[in-house]
């Protein structure tokens, strides 16, 4: 008389203690890479705030600066 897993389980136990071990010890952690591609273009893809530092205009107000030291694309 052959066995289904079915009929099997109820027997050996569905959600034991080996069972959550081996999700704690071996699921849970392979999810963190997981994340961090699934984030990643979050942080790889903006663009920062930045601009270059011109000498002889660090007395100049920020507003300013920006204004002179920033290429406009028009």
């Amino acid at each position: 008389d052959a066995f289904d897993l079915d009929d099997l389980l109820p027997i050996v136990g569905e959600f034991g203690t080996y069972q959550k071990k081996l999700l704690w010890l071996v699921c849970l952690p392979a999810c963190l890479p997981c994340g961090f591609c699934a984030f990643n273009q979050l942080f790889m893809a903006s663009t920062p705030n930045h601009w270059c530092r011109v000498p002889g205009l660090e007395n100049v107000d920020l507003a300013r600066r920006k204004r002179i030291g920033i290429p406009s694309h028009q």
